[in-house]
């Protein structure tokens, strides 16, 4: 079992299962272009693996700027 970052295309392809299955709104034909896009725009997707290596779960998250409290946040 390891935590892994979805940095690459095949991380990406990896975390698709479980992204579709929590967010079923997205287009499956879709999933990469989308997860690319929002990761560009500072999203971290975050994957724990099994035993054989496949995604067995997920975590998204980005970091923001707060100006009004100038406290960074997740």
């Amino acid at each position: 079992m390891a935590i892994k970052t979805a940095t690459t295309k095949e991380d990406l392809l990896n975390c698709k299962l479980p992204v579709l299955q929590f967010r079923t709104h997205l287009d499956p034909d879709k999933y990469l272009d989308t997860m690319q896009e929002v990761i560009e725009g500072g999203f971290t997707l975050a994957f724990i693996t099994d035993e054989a290596g496949e995604a067995a779960g997920i975590v998204g998250y980005r970091f923001i700027n707060m100006l009004r409290t100038v406290k960074r946040s997740t």
